[in-house]
């Protein structure tokens, strides 16, 4: 039998809201969306802080650190998690500008100035377009590679890009789940074109995967 042909969007039509407990090596998808513009009107974003604002009232307590990629390190994702009082770490993409002081221009983070008294790399900066005297910890944490990833978190009184590069890493479970997701479900080989079976289908899909990590979770074995 032919294999379905899989929606050439899908990877870009939906984002989920997670729950991550990295001592217990467990999370649980709280929420999701679909990206649908022409239909709602509504942005990413807008989907992200809506599924926020949701977590925040149904589990505020159980919500220790916000993480998120570098797409959704927007000053809106910030200020929201800034004014419910919670501890974020965010990866911003090198293009992105900041500054050391209201004396020094705005550069891109790739080329802001260390030296060897800041090593690890970090350092208290102003992101461009944020409100006066807003400043986060900026580090620059390289992999083995050579590659350089830039973490920003509210966290001012942190000092270990070991820690913090810890805490960045447990943002790869959601990477794994994503394709534990696809592999194991097949949610992307979705033939349906109205939006009613598409949601349908990517609803029972997600229940179907929480079934099985769970049966997972039992046996101590992979999905």
């Amino acid at each position: 039998m032919e294999r379905q042909r899989p929606c050439s969007d899908f990877r870009h039509r939906g984002g989920h809201l997670c729950l991550l407990n990295p001592e217990l090596q467990r999370f649980w998808v709280l929420d999701f969306r679909l990206f649908d513009p022409e239909c709602d009107g509504h942005s990413k974003i807008d989907h992200l802080l809506e599924m926020f604002d949701r977590a925040l009232q149904s589990c505020a307590e159980a919500i220790g650190v916000v993480l998120m990629d570098s797409w959704y390190a927007s000053m809106e994702v910030i200020k929201a998690s800034e004014a419910a009082n919670k501890v974020y770490d965010g990866p911003l993409k090198r293009n992105r500008q900041a500054t050391q002081g209201p004396e020094t221009p705005y550069q891109r983070l790739d080329t802001l100035p260390f030296n060897e008294s800041e090593e690890p790399h970090r350092k208290l900066v102003h992101l461009k377009k944020f409100p006066k005297r807003h400043q986060v910890k900026l580090f620059g944490l390289v992999s083995s590679t050579g590659d350089t990833e830039w973490i920003v978190t509210n966290d001012l009184s942190e000092a270990s890009a070991s820690a913090v590069r810890k805490q960045a890493a447990v943002r790869w479970q959601i990477e794994q789940f994503h394709r534990q997701w696809q592999q194991t479900i097949g949610v992307q080989w979705c033939h349906c074109r109205k939006q009613r079976a598409q949601r349908n289908r990517i609803t029972a899909s997600l229940l179907a995967w929480a079934r099985l990590h769970q049966a997972a979770m039992l046996a101590k074995t992979t999905i």
